[in-house]
């Protein structure tokens, strides 16, 4: 006696892969002016600043893909400047470039090295909260990429990273930079 068994095997549709939740743009945090570029604790909004001569911090505002503010919103923007680290460092508050595009603030005695501390309280932030802060280390002054380098079209992967503490205040490493690796260990 022949006895055949016959089975199904029902199919399961394969899983989709689900697509990142942010922009592929937004991995973009190539610094575009030469400073040092940011993401914000929000998620939405990413800052560079550079130290220009005589002694202007200058602030680019980017939304969530790296594109920079319009004029009408980058003056919704507001902040400080504490101008080194000293317990008793001038403090100067950002005002609105004349071309509208950028926030800045000047100090006459600003120059690298220094360290500046940025309060910035972004567009859409409730009136009452409290400014994110990012810490700028400046050896020297900024110095804007060549035209010819290409920088805006260029990305950084950081699918993989973990945003949550790129970049922000004087703990953080700044966007697209790596920490300093550890010295070698001396052996005997």
């Amino acid at each position: 006696m022949l006895l055949i068994l016959a089975f199904s095997i029902p199919a399961f549709p394969q899983a989709k892969k689900s697509a990142p939740s942010t922009p592929k743009k937004h991995r973009d945090h190539n610094p575009k002016h030469g400073g040092t570029f940011f993401m914000a604790l929000n998620q939405q909004h990413h800052l560079e600043g550079v130290l220009e001569r005589p002694g202007t911090f200058r602030v680019y505002l980017y939304d969530v893909i790296s594109k920079p503010l319009a004029p009408a919103q980058a003056k919704l923007a507001s902040g400080t400047v504490e101008w080194g680290e000293a317990e008793n460092a001038p403090e100067t508050p950002l005002t609105l470039s004349k071309d509208g595009s950028t926030l800045e603030a000047s100090w006459d005695k600003a120059k690298p090295p220094i360290a500046v501390t940025l309060r910035v309280r972004f567009p859409g932030a409730p009136a009452k909260s409290r400014p994110e802060l990012f810490t700028f280390d400046f050896q020297d002054y900024s110095v804007p990429p060549p035209a010819s380098a290409g920088h805006e079209g260029q990305t950084m992967d950081h699918s993989t990273m973990d945003h949550s503490s790129m970049g922000h205040g004087s703990s953080g490493t700044p966007a697209g930079k790596q920490p300093p690796a550890p010295a070698p260990q001396k052996t005997h």
